[in-house]
């Protein structure tokens, strides 16, 4: 992960990922425990790339899976932060059900053996 954690950002070697929602659509079979959540990576902030990450968990092992899903360029609005930017205007019901549709993708092609 990067260097600059909050609440809502991840940085790091010139991007950031904003936090935007938590993907719950689909699962992960012959994982102990994984968590999936859609974010925005951006090294021009506020304009990014809407992606899925996967992390799954068997025994010690940890994999990060990631897949690209849409773009957000709506017009920035003067005073608005990131996390508002990406929140009004990148995320709506039906990029979620893409972003739950890409990691479904991800969970098919990257199988935990049981």
């Amino acid at each position: 992960m990067g260097t600059d954690i909050s609440g809502t950002r991840i940085g790091g070697a010139g991007y950031g990922t904003v936090y935007l929602a938590p993907l719950h659509g689909f699962s992960f079979a012959g994982a102990d425990a994984f968590t999936a959540f859609l974010g925005s990576d951006s090294q021009d902030p506020p304009l990014g790339d809407l992606v899925v990450y996967v992390y799954a968990q068997k025994g010690s092992d940890l994999i990060q899976l990631a897949t690209r899903v849409a773009s957000c360029n709506a017009p920035v609005q003067t005073g608005q932060n990131d996390v508002e930017y990406y929140r009004r205007h990148c995320l709506g019901k039906a990029v979620i059900e893409k972003a739950e549709a890409g990691g479904r993708k991800l969970a098919d092609l990257f199988r935990i053996k049981p």
